[in-house]
């Protein structure tokens, strides 16, 4: 019997061993299993927030891409407006002229085919710079620069005349610098010298002047008005296309503040630089103005070398 008894105590102990094992083998299988959905969640959440902040990153990057598109369209629309303008304008006063005094007509008609194909060539400037957006770039070329200034001062001659304003042009008929030909009258002088009649007082003259730099390697190209100057935090902000740094002219002539990023624009794709110096007539009032310096490549080509200017400016010579 006692026998029996220890037999039967035996088998009941490790049938509660067995039991206490597989509670402990399902204990763990749960724990394990609630580890491992736990780990799962965790990497679940770290990939859903990963492609989150990705998603994130991207948008962010294309709304940078759709405001920087937005602002190459407003340059775009600038060059359109602002300098068919002026060659439309200077068609309009040359017809009205040759209307009321049809003798002039041998005077004017040449300038008003010259400033009409300076119209057709901002159209062609256009397409050029979307093309620069997608990666092209500038077809450079030898310029005499003389007679680009020349040629500026002829598609602004209606800006000039309304202020009385005379264009002294320095410049040595025999400097050639390297530039894009349309883009440098239309685009960065025409900009340059539309500043300077804008701040300047009726009368007034404004100076253009060149000068090796560089042991001959460079021009650089001076255009220094006499007028109200700028500050300096307008100065500092001048080629930030973001920034408002229009304000009226002397005579009450408004502005967009696309000119001067759009000029630099175009003189780095030339390879040359430019800096601007002012001074404001409380600050200097014998000597107030501002001088843009504008420095280019000098080009081995001479003046003979480049293709023939104007109609219109061969016969002022």
């Amino acid at each position: 019997m006692e026998a029996q008894y220890k037999a039967e105590q035996i088998e009941h102990e490790n049938l509660t061993l067995r039991a206490a094992q597989q509670r402990n083998r399902v204990v763990i299988g749960l724990i394990s299993l609630i580890l491992l959905l736990v780990l799962a969640s965790a990497v679940i959440l770290y990939r859903a927030n990963r492609q989150k902040r990705e998603a994130n990153r991207k948008l962010a990057a294309s709304n940078d891409q759709v405001a920087q598109q937005r602002d190459d369209q407003k340059v775009l629309v600038h060059i359109l407006s602002h300098d068919l303008a002026n060659v439309l304008g200077n068609v309009r006063n040359s017809l009205d002229l040759i209307t009321d005094e049809p003798h002039l007509l041998s005077e004017l008609g040449p300038m008003a085919v010259t400033v009409t194909d300076r119209g057709i060539d901002v159209i062609s400037l256009v397409r050029r710079m979307r093309a620069l957006e997608e990666g092209a770039t500038l077809d450079l070329e030898p310029v005499a620069l003389r007679a680009a200034v020349d040629e500026t001062t002829l598609v602004l001659r209606n800006q000039l005349q309304a202020k009385d304003i005379t264009v002294d042009n320095d410049v040595d008929a025999s400097m050639v610098v390297v530039a894009e030909r349309v883009s440098l009258i239309i685009s960065v002088l025409a900009n340059v010298l539309t500043n300077a009649i804008k701040f300047s007082p009726r009368g007034q003259t404004v100076d253009i002047r060149a000068e090796e730099v560089g042991d001959g390697c460079e021009i650089r190209l001076s255009v220094r008005d006499y007028g109200i100057g700028m500050p300096d935090e307008i100065r500092d902000r001048l080629f930030d296309i973001g920034q408002a740094t229009s304000r009226p002219g002397t005579a009450g002539e408004q502005g967009n503040g696309f000119g001067m990023p759009l000029v630099k624009r175009f003189v780095e794709q030339y390879g040359g630089r430019i800096t601007v110096w002012s001074r404001e007539r409380a600050e200097a009032p014998g000597d107030p103005g501002t001088e843009v310096r504008i420095v280019l490549t000098a080009a081995e080509a001479t003046v003979a070398d480049v293709k023939p200017r104007s109609r219109a400016l061969a016969e002022q010579d």
